[in-house]
């Protein structure tokens, strides 16, 4: 019998969980679907759990809309799934973690890790991408208009899973392919993970996933693992996913097929070594934020004319904490980390009267500072003018 499964609050959503094992905190960021009783029933699967569970503390949970956890209206967001992972950490009473994501769930794996250093202990990823479909300047996976053809015929076919097709078979690799025990047991854990629309609202937020432009913002160890034979992931997408990563190690596996498969107890092996010898993180001031302006009525007219304010003045900045939520998951945003600080009136008219080198970031505190967001970078100055705006810190 399996540990038990419990339920972490991320918003209004109950996220379901389960924790195996002792030892550094591990958080199991799965794949498309996952469903917490009934993965383990898949000896593949099981195994995969039960192995780092001999070194690790597993804290494995169903992403939003999956398995045992709710299911929300409309499609969730990557900045909503990276809270999740907070969530479940948080009620698990894991203050850092080697964060792994698996295939799908590498992207917000990605994300958190860029998100939240201060909670990484390392980023593992295993055939993922950055990106799900092709484009232009990154020739792998499907293009949008293919994906949404193999969407509407798995709506079309019910969702029924083709063992016998080709892609399928070099998807699942040899061994599990032919396997008809795990055959019938994946295929059942696979029906009760997601009803049709949440499967249909998964594949949509899949098309629109690109998270390359936070990659060069991770400041945490990183370890790339990727099987040779991968359709998902081949070695060049793999090799350019290190690349993107500040320093990340790239470990390639041999062998076919996406899932683990009898690359097993290397993958394990590989686990084993970068869980248990892998350094701390050097601290860092790196992160990502969305920072919210807010121009008052004429404010940014009258600081430009050099006018003075008082404390009473009723264009002064708020002095209230600021926290936005950022609309989009595939530009990498999150939420402010920290309140805009309240400024004197001589700070104010300090700032707004000279252009200064602007000074160093806290996390916790945003003054002056200079950003850089993928092709430009933007100044902020907290006692002038307006906009939401994502940026990583180069301070």
């Amino acid at each position: 019998m399996g540990p038990p499964v419990l339920y972490a609050k991320s918003g209004d959503i109950h996220i379901a969980y389960s924790v195996r094992g002792s030892g550094p905190d591990l958080v199991w960021c799965p794949g498309s679907l996952s469903h917490q009783e009934l993965l383990p029933q898949v000896p593949e699967f099981a195994g995969l759990l039960d192995g780092p569970a001999r070194f690790a503390r597993v804290i494995f949970f169903d992403k939003r809309g999956t398995g045992m956890s709710d299911r929300p209206a409309g499609i969730p967001t990557l900045e909503e799934r990276i809270d999740d992972i907070r969530a479940v950490m948080d009620a698990a009473e894991s203050e850092r973690a080697h964060i792994f994501g698996l295939s799908e769930g590498g992207s917000m794996a990605c994300l958190f890790a860029a998100t939240y250093p201060e909670r990484t202990r390392s980023l593992i990823l295993y055939g993922t991408r950055p990106r799900w479909t092709r484009a232009p300047d990154y020739p792998w996976g499907p293009t949008a208009e293919e994906a949404e053809a193999d969407l509407q015929m798995a709506i079309a076919n019910g969702f029924k899973l083709d063992f016998a097709s080709e892609a399928m078979r070099t998807w699942l690799g040899p061994g599990l392919r032919d396997d008809q025990e795990f055959l019938k047991s994946f295929a059942h854990m696979w029906r009760m993970s997601a009803t049709p629309a949440a499967r249909i609202a998964l594949s949509r937020m899949n098309q629109l996933i690109d998270v390359r432009g936070i990659l060069a913002s991770i400041r945490v160890p990183t370890l790339v693992i990727a099987k040779t034979g991968d359709p998902l992931q081949p070695p060049g997408c793999a090799k350019d996913l290190a690349s993107r990563i500040p320093d990340a190690r790239l470990v390639e596996l041999s062998g076919e097929g996406h899932l683990v498969g009898r690359s097993g107890p290397d993958f394990i092996k590989t686990l084993r070594e970068w869980v248990t010898d892998v350094m701390e993180a050097a601290p860092g001031d790196r992160f990502l934020a969305t920072i919210l302006f807010v121009d008052l009525v004429r404010s940014t007219e009258r600081r430009a004319m050099g006018c003075s304010r008082t404390s009473t003045d009723p264009a002064a900045p708020s002095s209230a904490p600021a926290r936005s939520r950022a609309p989009h998951a595939n530009s990498g945003l999150r939420r402010a980390r920290g309140c805009i600080p309240a400024r004197s009136s001589a700070t104010r008219r300090r700032c707004a009267g000279s252009r200064s080198t602007p000074r160093r970031v806290s996390p916790r505190s945003l003054p002056p500072t200079r950003y850089s967001c993928r092709a430009q970078s933007v100044t902020w100055w907290p006692d002038r003018a307006w906009c939401s705006w994502t940026a990583a810190s180069t301070n």
